[in-house]
């Protein structure tokens, strides 16, 4: 299994949440990262982290969390887990205890689940109402993006990616951001027939590996 994490980092405060999150991939992994950043330093030089520049873009930096995946695909990875940048991982990390519960598609820690007619709920749910079309096939699900791994057919992946980064546009074009990305992410993946699954044990392969500081509180504790 030709196997990668990759992250985001934009802003100071996710540069030096990332700097943190590599270290201690660093010290406890042998796995390579690809993080995708607008640092002008870099955030650690150890051989098994790809540093890549964000480039130019449009909307908020939370809706190119496909940037992560495009350039890891690019590296010539086929299996990338995404983890948030504000996580650590653990000292007792177990690569096989997730590697073990990855499946063909898109896994996920959990997920959100939208049938036709759906009423539009909350600002992430009313930014899919405003993208779905006549055209897009339901259940559409949504995975919550904390941990999320892509494996299976390139191709496959390469046409999600990219449909990711379309919808990402018109997002941005059309002013929808909130700060739930999962419903893009299940648009694209019905579009082009990506199965999306959530991990046997649900989040127990995130949490026995990482420690998560999800609350903006939370996202000082890290050090």
């Amino acid at each position: 299994m030709n196997f990668c994490y990759c992250t985001l980092a934009v802003g100071k405060k996710y540069q030096q949440l990332a700097s943190v999150f590599l270290d201690t991939l660093v010290k406890y992994t042998d796995d390579n990262c690809v993080v995708v950043t607008d640092s002008k330093q870099t955030l650690n030089k150890s051989d098994q982290i790809m540093q890549v520049d964000v480039g130019a873009y449009d909307g908020h930096p939370i809706n190119l969390k496909w940037k992560p995946f495009y350039h890891s695909l690019k590296q010539g990875h086929e299996t990338v887990c995404f983890v948030d940048v504000d996580s650590t991982v653990n000292e007792n990390y177990d690569r096989q205890s997730i590697t073990d519960v990855i499946q063909d598609g898109f896994g996920c820690n959990w997920y959100l689940s939208y049938n036709k007619n759906f009423k539009p709920r909350g600002r992430g749910c009313s930014k899919l109402h405003a993208l779905v079309t006549q055209h897009d096939k339901y259940p559409i699900i949504c995975p919550v993006e904390c941990f999320m791994v892509m494996h299976g057919d390139r191709n496959r992946s390469v046409s999600f990616i990219n449909e990711w980064s379309q919808i990402q546009k018109q997002i941005a074009q059309e002013k929808l951001y909130a700060r739930e990305v999962c419903h893009e992410i299940g648009l694209a993946a019905t579009r082009t027939n990506m199965p999306v699954y959530k991990y046997k044990g649900g989040r127990g392969a995130y949490f026995k590996n990482f420690k998560h500081y999800g609350g903006g509180a939370k996202k000082h504790m890290i050090q």
